[in-house]
């Protein structure tokens, strides 16, 4: 009876020991933008002066997609951040594909804190055909994503 429950024990700890901290979110937020692609935000984290988005992107095209890591803005109510940084793009850009979700992460950081009070949003100034790796035409502009 005690080795049972030892090795019930000892299961319990290989397992979670193997799930290596992860954190599994259960609220997803989905977001489609027009029929070009779909974001899957998985945490929205709001610090001092900062606004921080873990992402899942996912082409809903056939053709691969992209998105400038420098065409990407993010703001509170009226107010813009001043800068944005994009973490896991390659080559200043983020390319998805219709087969695999691309995951990153983006942050805004701005000097002062913005209003608490007001919702955020990010929004992505061109969306480009991303075919033969290379940029083709915008097949979306001024898509603004708000997070209430």
């Amino acid at each position: 009876m005690i080795h049972n429950l030892f090795f019930s024990f000892l299961s319990l700890f290989i397992l979670s020991s193997c799930a290596g901290g992860k954190l599994v979110r259960l609220s997803q937020f989905d977001y489609e933008l027009g029929e070009t692609a779909k974001l899957t935000v998985n945490s929205l984290k709001r610090y001092d002066g900062q606004l921080e988005l873990e992402v899942l992107g996912l082409s809903m095209k056939e053709a691969m997609i992209a998105i400038k890591q420098d065409e990407i803005g993010c703001g509170v109510g009226d107010d813009q951040y001043d800068r944005v940084s994009v973490l896991n793009g390659k080559d200043r850009m983020i390319v998805l594909n219709r087969m695999t979700y691309v995951e990153f992460t983006i942050v805004c950081l701005n000097n002062t804190d913005l209003r608490v009070e007001e919702d955020p949003y990010i929004i992505i100034k061109n969306i480009y055909d991303f075919t033969n790796g290379k940029l083709g035409k915008s097949l979306g502009s001024d898509v603004k994503i708000k997070f209430k």
